[in-house]
């Protein structure tokens, strides 16, 4: 079933527009107040002040387009080319380690450079992921969902695939983050308790071999654990947000005023922008946050819960989840709550990658919004 948007755009549909456009402009402009001073003093480099606000206009520019490209074709459509996507994902996975196509940046190889444009492909991994595990489960009978050999073990397997990919470009927060959201639509799409506590159990091992193997990574842990013995190595990025974020009280400095950004907090525009918010906007700024992020995620499950098919009820739950999953570990790394991962904040965050792949999360969510309030539900039409 097609899906006209020239019909008048249903509320949740239109809140869901307007609440990613407050968060991507509000990233706008965090991202020139935190990256400006910077920009202007990098003149050797080429840049100016508007260097990384002029680049980060262009890819919201783009992921608009993308939006609405994705809002206007059937979420139905995604069913037949799930398989390809998937695909094509594992590729750019495997394209970061090819010479003249993968690029290193800070010692890691999780880019792939092609025609002028940068792109991280686990982004891109964690929305094929979602189409593709919506499309397998909701083909499955719920038997066989439920078997260890017919619903269990072949999506653990592919799933697995994907996550070694990710490990190999030493990507752990994207590993993590991917898992959750797969292990939290399986639990949706009704796999046994055994089966998923299984996996729980066989990852906190394997998790912690990752860490325990990498001295970089056990140096994080060790930050976390002790921000303030490691203050001025280590644990330094932590530091230095916690006391953005202390400082910027109920009301914030005031946008452009913050402190932290002139060389105190590295990545100050990427994964720690939300405590440069928190020092200029202060506490109301960061609520007003919260609140568009949890709203999001609001509508999206709550539109799962109503649609009346199982591949469009699975796909709007996975797209909420790539949306909120990120935002909560983002926000707990920079608080203190978790280790340091390197994972942006998503639609705020400086980065092409994140802002096309969640712009086009949005749109699709959009779309499916569209279909279930276009669509009667035949229970209803029963009762």
């Amino acid at each position: 079933m097609s899906v006209a948007l020239r019909r008048p755009a249903p509320p949740s549909a239109t809140a869901l527009f307007v609440m990613t456009l407050a968060l991507v402009s509000l990233g706008l402009v965090m991202v020139y107040s935190t990256s400006g001073y910077i920009d202007a003093g990098s003149s050797r480099l080429g840049h100016d002040a508007f260097f990384h606000l002029r680049r980060q206009v262009r890819w919201v520019l783009l992921g608009l387009g993308l939006l609405f490209v994705m809002a206007r074709m059937d979420y139905e459509r995604l069913k037949k080319f799930a398989l390809p996507i998937l695909g094509l994902s594992l590729l750019l996975l495997f394209l970061c380690y090819v010479p003249g196509i993968g690029h290193k940046a800070n010692g890691q190889w999780r880019w792939i450079r092609l025609f002028g444009f940068t792109f991280q492909p686990s982004e891109f991994a964690k929305l094929a992921m979602v189409i593709f595990m919506a499309k397998t489960l909701s083909e499955l009978r719920e038997d066989e969902i439920r078997s260890f050999m017919g619903g269990f073990l072949p999506a653990t397997l592919i799933t697995g695939v994907f996550l070694m990919a990710i490990v190999m470009e030493e990507d752990l927060g994207a590993t993590f983050v991917l898992s959750v959201i797969v292990w939290l639509m399986w639990f949706v799409a009704g796999m046994r308790i055994p089966h998923l506590l299984s996996l729980v159990c066989a990852a906190i091992p394997a998790f912690l071999f990752f860490i325990l193997s990498s001295p970089w990574r056990l140096e994080r842990i060790l930050a976390f654990l002790n921000p303030e013995k490691y203050r001025l190595t280590h644990g330094m990025q932590l530091d230095q947000s916690l006391i953005a974020i202390g400082s910027g009280g109920i009301f914030g400095r005031g946008l452009g005023e913050g402190l932290q950004k002139y060389y105190f907090l590295v990545e100050g525009h990427t994964d720690f922008i939300f405590s440069n918010i928190a020092e200029e906007l202060g506490l109301i700024g960061c609520t007003i946050i919260l609140l568009l992020f949890m709203a999001i995620v609001v509508v999206g499950l709550s539109t799962a819960h109503r649609m009346p098919d199982t591949f469009g009820s699975l796909l709007a739950c996975g797209l909420a989840l790539m949306i909120g999953i990120p935002a909560m570990v983002n926000l707990a790394v920079v608080s203190g709550c978790m280790p340091t991962t390197g994972l942006p904040l998503p639609l705020i965050s400086y980065g092409g990658s994140q802002i096309l792949i969640n712009m086009m999360a949005i749109g699709i969510l959009m779309n499916i919004v569209y279909h279930r309030c276009k669509t009667v539900d035949p229970r209803r039409k029963r009762a």
